[in-house]
């Protein structure tokens, strides 16, 4: 059966062709029969076909064929037919695709009922209900429900992500030794770092959720909040009635949303108690007592609304919650102020809301244990090749390909011993430490018989026993471990490796080879110039007092501990003091806490040209550019107003080690319970450090 083919089209000689034939049958005097001239172009387009267009899959493979051996030479002087081929290939493929529209569903359809109707004839079809019956179902209800979800278009990329991952780019049906989704999980969680394209796709959409809570006065805003929640925030919204596509994707992400915003308290009028995210360890209060009339922040306030009221934090609160609350700032001029808990200054970021994700998802597996985050840094921060790392990982997780892991995948291997020593049986850990000829290496090496350590079952029982005792020399074992491996596969496949002895030769040489690259490359990069930052304390000008503040933050308590010195431009103390408070949510929190400390005292004292030198630099920079932090937003506006009191006032930044006079002070007043003001001395523990920085050493 003829049938016309709409890829034909796609060759201009096909028009000579159908010109030719319909000439030849209008000669043969058959103009008076149009059937059968079309039956001669039937016949003639048929020929063509065969001979002259070709079949499309088979010149589709000849040229890929033809352009793969072009591009394994590296020879420069085949780009042009390599660029011919790729062309071709491309036509080829256009004129497939129209090929496979043109045989369209109903096709396909009828082939198959052609194909399943005799396939199951029996000349006896009497009581088939009960044979049926009595066949094993292959698939249960849970399988069913599986097989009737939805796959995403995500979903399907990143399932080619992973075939195309584990198959190296070659292979066709590769082994897949573990989840897309475990792959995605940090590297320092026991994954290898990929991005998830759907929980990123949920930070890209919190961006725009951002947005509209922080500019709600855009036409967008407006319009969004008319219709969907016109007496409320968008954090308290609900889908509604028949939503639109756009509002049901921002409720999407409104949890992910609500769990990474975090309010900075002001005069505490916009922050529910109970509800809202608002202390430092980031948790509700919730839910609200009974006989409790307090329901936003502001009650919580004394009458003037500039302190806290603290026999009623005590009395609603536990005590560790209530002193961390009065360690909160408030300020009643300035509102509350609404930011992104993780991002660079109060900012929402992509990447905070992807790291939130990643974080807080329920389909990621991942290990949040001490041994594990160790082993993991241990992994990625090794200098040595990354595919060496990779390895590792994949040992570590039981995800090589040694004989017993094949064979409890399915593969049907002749071999089932091992391929130097012979024993019965081949996993990770005796190919590695327990092969006779893996002991002989590690034998030789300064790691010594650790392979006999008792209780060591595990990759990671033996990594751990390598980093407690030579954590120099966590890169050689490494490398050690890789050579192993790759002279395993050389005996696997046939691969008789002569100098199969100097396994530990070739570690380390590989390893000197790689760390010789690294600092060629390091050594012609172009140094980056550095920030103007001074290391020594000096003296400020005539008629200035120049502060030193600093901050001594406990992270795992949150308490702090903030000193200051005040000196003139002889480099005399003025006055110096020493403060501790419950507790500060960041180091950046604990560094303002002590300079704002610094202004109210300079105000109390009357000076009038100051200077406040704090060694954080991102404190400073956004002082000298009033770029607020939005984390730490009504303590930042206050230190700003206390500034306009002095006649002048300037902020500087210092090194640590110029800074030391502030910073021992500030280490010492973790352990004082009341404040300490001393005019003209410092604390017994700074007093050599100011003699040092008036008469430094060098």
């Amino acid at each position: 059966m003829f049938r016309f083919e709409s890829m034909w089209l796609r060759d201009e000689s096909i028009h000579e062709v159908v010109k030719d034939a319909w000439a030849k049958g209008v000669a043969a005097g058959l103009q008076q029969d149009p059937c059968a001239i079309v039956g001669e172009c039937a016949a003639k387009l048929s020929e063509w076909n065969k001979y002259t267009f070709g079949h499309v899959q088979r010149s589709i493979e000849s040229k890929q064929r033809s352009l793969h051996i072009l591009q394994s030479r590296f020879d420069a002087s085949t780009w042009l037919m390599q660029q011919q081929l790729r062309e071709g290939i491309k036509e080829l493929l256009t004129r497939e695709e129209l090929m496979w529209r043109q045989h369209n569903e109903e096709d396909v359809r009828g082939l198959v009922a052609h194909y399943f109707s005799d396939l199951f004839s029996s000349s006896l079809p009497q009581d088939c209900d009960s044979v049926v019956n009595d066949i094993d179902r292959s698939l249960n209800e849970v399988d069913t429900i599986s097989l009737e979800k939805q796959v995403t278009s995500t979903e399907v990329y990143e399932a080619a992500l992973n075939l195309f991952w584990w198959g190296d780019g070659v292979k066709q049906n590769p082994i897949r030794w573990c989840s897309w989704e475990r792959m995605c999980v940090s590297k320092f969680r026991g994954g290898i770092g990929f991005r998830h394209l759907g929980l990123f796709n949920r930070s890209l959409l919190a961006k725009q959720v951002w947005r509209l809570i922080k500019s709600p006065t855009t036409l967008a805003g407006k319009v969004l909040k008319a219709r969907y929640f016109p007496r409320s925030s968008f954090l308290d919204a609900k889908v509604g009635y028949r939503p639109s596509y756009i509002w049901r994707s921002f409720i999407a992400v409104k949890e992910l949303v609500h769990k990474g915003c975090k309010w900075n308290i002001g005069d505490g009028r916009s922050v529910n108690v109970w509800e809202d995210f608002w202390l430092a360890d980031h948790r509700k209060l919730g839910p609200k007592p009974c006989n409790s009339e307090v329901n936003y922040v502001r009650d919580l306030l004394n009458n003037e609304g500039d302190d806290w009221n603290y026999e009623q934090l005590i009395s609603l609160f536990p005590s560790n919650i209530a002193n961390k609350v009065a360690c909160s700032f408030v300020s009643q001029s300035k509102s509350d102020t609404l930011y992104w808990y993780n991002g660079p200054g109060g900012e929402f970021s992509c990447k905070s809301a992807y790291i939130l994700a990643l974080e807080t998802s329920q389909e990621l597996v991942q290990n949040n244990s001490e041994e594990a985050i160790k082993f993991s840094h241990a992994i990625w921060m090794a200098k040595v090749p990354n595919k060496v790392k990779i390895f590792v990982w994949r040992a570590w997780h039981n995800f090589i390909p040694s004989i017993d892991n094949l064979r409890a995948r399915g593969l049907n291997l002749t071999m089932t011993s091992c391929t130097h020593c012979g024993e019965p049986g081949e996993d990770v850990l005796h190919v590695l430490f327990r092969c006779s000829k893996a002991k002989e290496v590690w034998d030789r090496c300064i790691f010594g018989r650790f392979y006999d350590t008792s209780g060591a079952i595990t990759m990671g029982d033996f990594c751990s026993i390598i980093l407690d005792a030579y954590p120099t020399c966590w890169d050689d074992f490494m490398m050690i471990l890789w050579v192993l491996w790759t002279r395993r596969n050389k005996h696997f496949h046939g691969q008789v490796d002569s100098r199969e002895t100097d396994v530990e030769v070739t570690a380390k040489r590989i390893l000197s080879d790689y760390s010789n690259a690294n600092k060629k490359v390091l050594a012609t990069r172009v140094e980056t110039p550095q920030t103007n930052s001074r290391d020594v304390w000096t003296k400020p000008q005539f008629g200035q007092i120049k502060f030193n503040c600093d901050a001594a933050w406990q992270k795992e308590s949150g308490k702090v501990g903030m000193g200051f010195v005040a000196r003139n431009c002889n480099g005399e103390v003025l006055l110096s003091g020493a403060r501790s408070e419950f507790y500060a949510n960041s180091p950046l929190e604990a560094e303002a806490k002590a300079v704002w400390w610094a202004t109210k005292q300079a105000q109390s004292r009357g000076y009038s040209e100051v200077v406040f030198e704090s060694d954080s630099l991102t404190l400073v920079h956004a002082l000298r550019n009033q770029s607020i932090p939005l984390q730490i937003a009504t303590m930042f506006s206050d230190i700003l107003s206390n500034s306009l009191t002095f006649s002048t006032c300037s902020w500087s930044f210092v090194k640590r080690e110029g800074n030391m006079v502030a910073h021992s002070i500030a280490t010492w007043a973790l352990g004082c319970s009341n404040d300490v003001i001393l005019e003209g001395e410092v604390p017994s523990c700074a007093s050599v450090l100011v003699l040092k920085d008036v008469s430094p050493v060098y």
